[in-house]
């Protein structure tokens, strides 16, 4: 897309801007080069060799009263510039309104600012390693940690060599072992942060072991860690490192070390004797053929506290930390810029650029690539007062970002009203842009993103996330196009690519959301996702080709303990900005003000969206504890060339699924067609005039304004796209990876029913278990776990018994020897039981109704199942239970009404049964028949029957 304007947005910093550097100088011009001598004025003829000479004769300038009205020019001549300290500029150096200061290349120059040194003089030392002294080079007491060679990267010694031809599957060895199970108690969990297996192949013999690094995505390969080793243990086969990583590591979790001189054994590996201050390099081409070069500095370039700066048209490389910083900048720029081969691993400290507090701070026109980290953070803004930021990121080109650092992105923005638009990301290891906690008004529009969420699981292209009853309310997602939203993760033993990745997702009660007009295409769980979710409006947008499902709208329950988890962090919330008058405009803020008793998931809107999609097993809609009764669903049109519309009611035919969402309300205006798209192979999704689209009210989406635009502020044009994963997809194991130990086939499905006798008298379900008041019956242990594999210790046993108005269950669990229960009721987190039945006599079953009970006598009916919201709250105020708690054992009782669950009591009688008991002292669920999932998954469960 051609198209200007940008310019005007920040004409006030440029007015300063010539065509050309002069042959003689100007007013207010000042000139660089690599050739030039402080000594000198400055001038065409006699130029500085420093920045710092220009910015002290601009301060000359502001001292001696002749700084000019239209502002000063610094300009860089063509070349080298390597720096040995931060550039750093304070409000001494601030430009005035409408004259700014500017630091730029010369036209048609290329000005290079290099944040290291160069390393000379090569030697031999053995085959094709060559070495250096690097403290001899001006790096005598700077160990770095990353080299460059002729203009890329290269990799610190490491076991398993780098694999170019799979760069994301190849070149790991993993953690053996089976099932990755988290441990949820928090002592294990840390010590396996620390600790974990070996394969005794994998670990070599090393002269230094203490100053290999591991290289591991840990977990929930969210992201990496680098960490140093602590001790190997050959005989445990097990390595410990000195710190912990981000998350338990599990078996299958993929590695490698490095910072080995040993494993210095390929073409492009390096390694820094910190001893000797040796730098040792096996070059990939003649050393001759291009500089080598190492950084000396963590920032290039640090702005605190200064006004009306531009940096423009330079190229910015060799940095360990972030490149270019602006602490409480106001109206400064960097602008057409090539920022690469900056930051390292250190997490967030190795980004392109960073923005910290101050207002108006544009990253504009930049190619941004081979970043450490991030490419850019904006951050600033007050959330008490709503006051915007007012940074932006815009029109700029980035690709291969998180090189080293996993979490990294394209642009992440935190706090209030900054702006991501018109930039174009792909090739990064996690999410294109994201909105961050305990923020509010963000934008993010007409940006084009592709081949993203390379290297990470349960991610999107663009991610919001909450964690309170705040954030990230006012924001817009608009006009954005996505394809290829991937995600990489291991299922089964094996890693494989697509997996576990949205489009658009917004995580963790991300709410008041405005998602308009974006285009989604090839996300493996579908363009949108919304988790716990509120208050958002989904209008308008194209989905196409999920490959699971289309639109997923998920959320926690009342007693869910991620949620209960988080309620804290929502009181705070609402305490802190519900008596602020500003934030009363947010849409349903007020609504409903306690977050305790709150309806999660509630009032959604999904309405005018295109959706089509091939794949025949795809869902349209995925969804949980999602309130229906406030949720609107409608006008949109959808397409599956035919083929059922699987809208995730459970229980329900795949051919029947759109005839009852309809019933229940939902899509009712809705239609099933073609959209007519102009040629969606080749990814156009422009509508053909014909579409019936147009009918339901849809707008066309400003397609040829998405992306990238011509501009004086671009840093190359036409943008020449790098190579990456469109290039060279994705490899998915073919086999399960090296160590893993595949678990045994389960058990055989127990199909025998449990049979329910008739009690003589009706049963108080109290917690007792009176004697003489259960009939006399076989009881039933829960002695498997989800897997049917056997559950340690002394297992829960269950009785079950009717009379004309109820089905009584009562379990015994026994409590483990120095345990302790949990007696609040928070499913998963608190010691507790659920019963899970489904009627199965008919010729159609019926709903899954599950009821859970706890240890302190309060239970629930819930609809995690999918049981109706109406038959779910009906059974809930029906259901009786009671509980107590003994010295060895704790004790439940159920009497569930079937008038509550729509059926008639009869000999005979058969339900589709369950039952789970979650055992916190052993960190395990205690199961009748292991259903190979959730307890509710009666179609993997048992039988009952009433005699």
């Amino acid at each position: 897309m051609v198209r200007t304007g940008t310019a005007g947005l920040i004409v006030g910093l440029l007015v300063a801007a010539l065509p050309a550097c002069r042959t003689a100088a100007a007013e207010g011009e000042f000139y660089l080069s690599p050739d030039g001598n402080d000594a000198n004025p400055g001038t065409v003829e006699k130029p500085f060799a420093t920045l710092e000479a220009a910015r002290d004769a601009i301060r000359a300038l502001k001292k001696n009263s002749t700084y000019p009205a239209s502002g000063v020019t610094v300009w860089l001549h063509g070349g080298i510039y390597e720096r040995d300290k931060t550039f750093s500029l304070t409000a001494d150096d601030s430009g005035l309104p409408g004259a700014p200061v500017v630091y730029r290349a010369c036209p048609n120059e290329t000005a290079i600012l290099i944040g290291g040194r160069k390393i000379l003089n090569w030697q031999p030392h053995s085959g094709q390693i060559l070495k250096a002294d690097a403290a001899a080079n001006g790096f005598k007491d700077y160990v770095f940690k990353e080299l460059f060679f002729n203009g890329q990267r290269q990799h610190l010694a490491r076991f398993p060599n780098y694999d170019p031809a799979n760069p994301y599957g190849g070149g790991w060895v993993y953690v053996p072992g089976g099932k990755r199970v988290y441990p949820s108690e928090p002592a294990e969990a840390e010590a396996k942060r620390k600790t974990f297996a070996v394969r005794p192949q994998d670990v070599h013999e090393w002269a230094h072991p203490d100053e290999a690094e591991v290289f591991i995505f840990p977990g929930h390969h969210y992201w990496n860690n680098i960490v140093r080793v602590a001790a190997i243990d050959r005989e445990k086969k097990q390595i410990t490192l000195t710190g912990p990583a981000s998350y338990a590591i599990l078996p299958g979790d993929r590695f490698y070390f490095r910072n080995l001189f040993e494993e210095l054994d390929a073409p492009g590996e390096w390694y820094l004797d910190p001893r000797t201050k040796t730098v040792y390099f096996w070059p990939p081409a003649d050393i001759q053929s291009g500089p080598v070069y190492a950084p000396l500095l963590k920032t290039l370039i640090n702005v605190k506290d200064t006004a009306l700066v531009t940096f423009r048209g330079l190229t910015i490389e060799c940095t360990e930390g972030n490149a270019v910083v602006f602490q409480n900048a106001r109206r400064c720029t960097v602008a057409g810029c090539t920022i690469r081969n900056v930051g390292d691993g250190g997490g967030w400290q190795g980004s392109g650029v960073t923005v910290k507090g101050g207002f108006g701070v544009g990253v504009v026109g930049n190619d941004i690539y081979d970043v450490g980290s991030s490419a850019i953070t904006l951050e600033g803004g007050d959330r008490k007062t709503l006051t915007p930021a007012g940074h932006y990121a815009d029109n700029n080109y980035i690709h291969h970002t998180g090189v080293l650092f996993k979490e990294a992105l394209g642009v992440l923005m935190s706090g209030v009203g900054c702006r991501a638009s018109h930039n174009l990301i792909h090739d990064c290891p996690r999410i294109a842009i994201r909105v961050a906690y305990h923020s509010n008004d963000m934008t993010i529009e007409y940006n084009r993103i592709r081949h993203v969420n390379l290297e990470t699981s349960d991610t999107g292209a663009i991610y919001t996330g909450g964690r309170d009853w705040t954030t990230p309310r006012g924001t817009a997602i608009r006009y954005n196009f996505i394809t290829d939203s991937i995600g990489y993760g291991i299922e089964n033993g094996r890693y494989i690519a697509p997996f576990y990745c949205w489009g658009i997702y917004l995580d963790d009660n991300s709410n008041g959301v405005d998602v308009i007009g974006n285009i989604a295409v090839r996300c493996v769980l579908g363009g949108f996702m919304s988790h716990n979710a509120r208050d958002t409006i989904v209008e308008n947008n194209i989905f196409v080709d999920g490959t699971s499902q289309q639109i997923q709208m998920s959320g926690w329950n009342a007693n869910h303990r991620f949620l209960q988890g988080t309620v804290p962090a929502f009181k705070k919330s609402v305490e802190e900005f519900a008596p602020l008058p500003v934030w009363s405009r947010y849409r349903g803020f007020l609504r409903d003000p306690d977050p305790v008793t709150a309806v999660c998931m509630a009032d959604n809107i999904i309405q005018r969206n295109i959706v089509s999609y091939t794949k025949p097993e795809a869902f349209l809609y995925r969804h949980g504890n999602l309130p229906l009764d406030r949720f609107t669903c409608d006008y949109n049109l959808i397409w599956h060339a035919g083929q059922p519309l699987r809208t995730g009611l459970r229980g329900v035919k795949d051919e029947d699924q759109w005839d009852e969402w309809k019933a229940k309300g939902f899509d009712t205006h809705s239609v099933v067609a073609d959209p007519l798209f102009v040629d969606a192979a080749k990814d156009d999704y422009r509508l053909q005039p014909a579409s019936p689209a147009f009918d339901l009210g849809f707008e066309p989406i400003p397609i040829d304004k998405i992306g990238p635009y011509q501009d004086e502020l671009r840093a190359t044009w036409p943008i020449v796209e790098a190579e990456g994963a469109r290039e060279k997809p994705l490899i998915s194991m073919t086999e399960p990876f090296p160590g893993f130990e595949a678990p045994p086939p389960p058990l055989p499905r127990n199909t025998t029913p449990v049979v329910a006798r008739k009690a003589a008298q009706p049963i108080l379900p109290d917690g007792d278990l009176a004697a003489g008041e259960w009939p006399e019956a076989q009881p039933f242990e829960a002695k498997q776990n989800s897997d049917r594999a056997p559950v340690p210790g002394p297992t829960p046993v269950a009785r079950v018994a009717y009379d004309a108005q109820c089905l009584y269950v009562a379990v015994t669990v026994p409590i483990k020897d120095g345990g302790k229960l949990k007696t609040g009721n928070a499913w998963g987190q608190d010691d507790g039981a659920e019963v899970c039945l489904q009627d199965v006599s008919g010729a159609k079953p019926g709903p899954v109704f599950v009821v859970q009970g706890f240890t302190n006598g309060q239970s629930a009916s819930v609809d995690h199942a999918g049981a109706p919201a109406d038959a779910v709250a009906k059974l809930g105020g029906a259901l009786r239970f009671g509980a107590k708690v003994a010295d060895k054992e704790w004790r439940g009782e159920w009497a569930i009404p079937f008038e509550a669950i729509g059926v008639q009591p009869q000999p005979g009688l058969k339900f589709a049964f369950n039952l789970g008991v979650r055992r916190t002292a052993y960190d395990d669920w205690a199961i009748f028949v292991g259903a190979l999932g959730a307890t509710w998954h009666v179609e993997n469960g048992g039988y009952l029957t009433l005699e």
